[in-house]
């Protein structure tokens, strides 16, 4: 798969890759994508890269992980930690 890096505002919420059809949150897929990192050079940060082949591979699971229906519910998430902070006690 060619890598095709799209530039977005941060109010746009859904990415829909032109090269696999891949349509989604963005969030989530920049998460699933951050899974298939690999390090030409172990130690080296530098050297991470997207293993494009395999996320092809796993295009379906993929698909199947970022689908609507397993994203209901979501919005129900807490987005911070209801505990007492640090500075609370």
């Amino acid at each position: 798969m060619r890598q095709l890096r799209v530039a977005k505002r941060l109010a746009e919420r859904v990415h829909a890759c032109r090269a696999c059809g891949l349509l989604g949150d963005r969030d989530a897929i920049a998460a699933v994508l951050a899974s298939f990192v690999v390090f030409a050079e172990p130690g080296q940060p530098s050297s991470a890269r997207v293993d494009y082949a395999a996320t092809t591979h796993a295009l379906g699971a993929i698909r199947s992980a970022l689908s609507r229906s397993c994203l209901l519910g979501w919005q129900d998430t807490l987005s911070e930690s209801t505990d007492l902070s640090a500075r609370e006690g």
